[in-house]
């Protein structure tokens, strides 16, 4: 694999179906390789197998919580998690090397967007 194509994975996960087509409509015109996932297990799989270079993930679902799913995957790629919740009781369940954390809403797609670029720019790969 190319690494200029691992730096462009990006995984959404969210149970909400509707949720992820709202990503997947917000990033269908950029230059990254997106997979969306209603199960973090599933998830869990494909970032085993595959360099991703960012993870986003809802906070509440019923197959494992948000912060359990990053905690899993800690080390092998940057991870934002988007929650209504967000709170300092949060905050304290995510890896050390985790420091973002977006209330959800419309504005969390600029911001991700501008998260994976500065990634992207950098080099900075999983």
């Amino acid at each position: 694999m190319h690494i200029a194509e691992a730096i462009k994975k990006i995984v959404f996960v969210d149970d909400d179906v509707l949720g992820l087509n709202t990503y997947r409509r917000c990033m269908r015109n950029t230059d990254y390789d997106v997979q969306y996932f209603t199960s973090p297990k599933k998830a869990i799989k494909y970032i085993e197998n595959n360099e991703v270079m960012l993870l986003v993930s809802d906070e509440r679902m019923p197959e494992m919580l948000g912060h359990e799913l990053i905690n899993k995957v800690n080390g092998k790629c940057t991870s934002v998690l988007l929650t209504g919740y967000a709170t300092d009781k949060v905050s304290t369940l995510l890896p050390s090397g985790v420091k973002i954390m977006i209330k959800e809403g419309m504005e969390e797609i600029r911001k991700i967007k501008e998260i994976a670029k500065h990634l992207a720019m950098a080099g900075d790969k999983c």
